[in-house]
C-alpha cells in the first residue's frame, strides 16, 4: 500500500491534480498550499475510493481555495535586488540601498535607518539574494529564539531544538521530541504574527493535534489568534524574497 499517491479530478471542464498522503493520523485533512498544490492527508485505513468521493463532495471549496492561492502567487511581488525596492522585516518596510564596492571581498547586509543596506563587490543578483536571505535567516533565529524563551513560561513544557528552515507548505511544526521548526520568512511579518506562530507551535507540546483543547491553549495566550491565523493564511504569500 503506497503512502503517497498522485490522482486528479475534473471540475467545470478543468483538471486538477492532488496528492494523497497516508500516515498514522486519526482524521482526514485537505490542504491547498503554494508550491505543494492540493494535498489530502489520510489515515492508513482510509481507501482511495473514499478519498475520491470526498474530493467530489468538496470540489467547489477546493477549487475556490486553489484559485485564491493561484491569484495570490501571480500578484506576489518579485524582487530584482535593485536599490529602491521595499523589503519587510518584523512588519516594517526597509528600502534596499545597494552599494557596489569592488574593493570588498564579501557582501555585507545590515539594517540601517529604515534601509536594508547591502554593500557588495559586484551587482551579481544571485549572490546578493543569497546574502540577503542569509541575513533574514540569522535575524529569524535571534527573534524566534527570544520569543520561544519568553512564551515558553506560559506553556510549562521544555523545548528541544529550535530549527530555522525553509518549509514550502507550512510556517512551523513541532516534533514528538519537542523540536520546533520555523520558516525563516516569518521574520518578515509583524511581531503579532510571529508571536502567534511561536505560541501555536509551543502549544503543540501540550497537544499534538488541532483539537479544541489545543486551540483553547492557544487562546489563553493569544486571545485574538483567529485574526492572526487569518492574516497568515491570506497574506503569508507576500512574505517572500
Amino acid at each position: 500500500m503506497k503512502n503517497t499517491i498522485l490522482k486528479d479530478f475534473s471540475h467545470q471542464g478543468k483538471r486538477y491534480e492532488y496528492t494523497i498522503m497516508r500516515s498514522k493520523r486519526k482524521s482526514v485533512a485537505i490542504s491547498i498550499v503554494a508550491d505543494s498544490g492540493i494535498v489530502v492527508k489520510i489515515p492508513l485505513y482510509f481507501t482511495v475510493d473514499e478519498v475520491e468521493k470526498l474530493i467530489i463532495k468538496k470540489a467547489d471549496w477546493i477549487v475556490e481555495k486553489y484559485n485564491e492561492i493561484e491569484k495570490q502567487q501571480k500578484e506576489k511581488p518579485t524582487h530584482l535586488f535593485e536599490s529602491g525596492e521595499v523589503f519587510y522585516y518584523r512588519g516594517t518596510s526597509l528600502v534596499l540601498n545597494l552599494i557596489v564596492n569592488h574593493d570588498r571581498k564579501r557582501i555585507m547586509v545590515k539594517k540601517q535607518a529604515g534601509t536594508l543596506l547591502v554593500v557588495s563587490p559586484s551587482a551579481e543578483k544571485t549572490a546578493i539574494k543569497d546574502a540577503v536571505e542569509k541575513w533574514y535567516r540569522e535575524r529569524a533565529r535571534e527573534v524566534i529564539t527570544d520569543k520561544v524563551t519568553y512564551f515558553q513560561r506560559f506553556v510549562g513544557k521544555s523545548v528541544g531544538e529550535i530549527r530555522i528552515k525553509e518549509q514550502k507548505s507550512r510556517w512551523g511544526s513541532c516534533s514528538s521530541r519537542g523540536n520546533l521548526n520555523f520558516n525563516w520568512k516569518i521574520v518578515m511579518a509583524s511581531d503579532e504574527i510571529i508571536d502567534y506562530l511561536v505560541v501555536h507551535e509551543l502549544c503543540h507540546l501540550l497537544h499534538m493535534n488541532h483539537s479544541k483543547e489545543f486551540w483553547d491553549s492557544v487562546g489563553k495566550i493569544i486571545p485574538d489568534y483567529k485574526e492572526r491565523e487569518k492574516w497568515l493564511k491570506e497574506k503569508g504569500v507576500w512574505l517572500s524574497l
